[in-house]
C-alpha cells in the first residue's frame, strides 16, 4: 500500500517557532498563500484521505482536495506538549526540564503534556487501524494529513531505515510517501 504523509499549512505559531500542539490553531494567510501555490503539486492518485481533526488540517484539506471526502481520525492529532504548548526555545531555555526533554527527542515527561509512551502507543495504534481499515476496504493508496510531530514519530518508528525523529522533519504542506507491506503471517 503506498501512503502519503502530508504535514498541515502554516500557522502563526509554526512562523514563530512555538510549539503547538493541543492549540486549535487556524493556519495563517501566509500558509493559505503557500499551500494555493502549491495545490497542482500536491494532487496525487489516492483512494482515501484520513486527517486529523483538528482546524489546521482540515483548512488544509480543504485547500489541497477540495473535493475529495475524507476520513476524521482523533489518533492523528498532534501530541499535547502540556506547559510547553505555545512557547518558543527563548522563552524554554530556562525550564528546568526542557534541555532534557530535547535531549531524549520528546521521551522526557513535561508537566501536563502527553507523554511519550502514551504519544505512542496513541500513534501505533491508529496507525495500524487506519491500515487495517484501508485494507478491507481494497484500498491501495492511502492519504494521511496530520501533523509533523505524527510524521516525526511515525517514519522514525516504522521507516524500514530508522532514524532520529528529526531525519524526518516535513515543512508545511510538505511530506513524505512509503510503501507499507500488509502481508502478515502468522507463525
Amino acid at each position: 500500500m503506498i501512503v502519503y504523509l502530508i504535514r498541515h499549512g502554516k500557522t502563526l505559531w509554526n512562523k514563530e517557532g512555538r510549539y503547538l500542539g493541543k492549540t486549535n490553531q487556524s493556519i495563517s494567510e501566509e500558509g493559505r498563500i503557500e499551500l494555493i501555490s502549491i495545490k497542482d503539486k500536491r494532487n496525487f492518485d489516492f483512494d482515501a484521505l484520513y486527517i486529523s481533526p483538528m482546524k489546521r488540517c482540515l483548512e488544509t484539506a480543504a485547500i489541497l482536495f477540495p473535493n475529495k471526502p475524507y476520513i476524521l481520525h482523533d489518533g492523528l492529532r498532534e501530541r499535547d506538549f502540556g506547559i510547553l504548548e505555545g512557547k518558543t526555545y527563548d522563552e524554554l531555555k530556562e525550564y528546568p526540564d526542557y534541555p532534557e526533554f530535547i535531549k531524549t527527542r520528546g521521551r522526557h515527561y513535561i508537566e501536563n503534556s502527553e507523554d511519550y509512551i502514551s504519544f505512542d502507543l496513541r500513534l501505533s495504534q491508529t496507525f495500524f487501524d487506519i491500515l487495517k481499515n484501508a485494507k478491507d476496504r481494497g484500498f491501495t493508496k492511502i492519504c494521511l494529513l496530520c501533523h509533523g510531530g505524527v510524521i516525526m514519530h511515525l517514519l522514525a518508528n516504522y521507516s524500514l531505515k530508522k532514524g532520529d525523529i528529526f531525519d524526518y522533519l516535513a515543512e508545511n504542506g510538505g511530506g513524505y510517501v512509503t510503501q507499507v507491506d500488509l502481508n502478515l503471517q502468522r507463525f
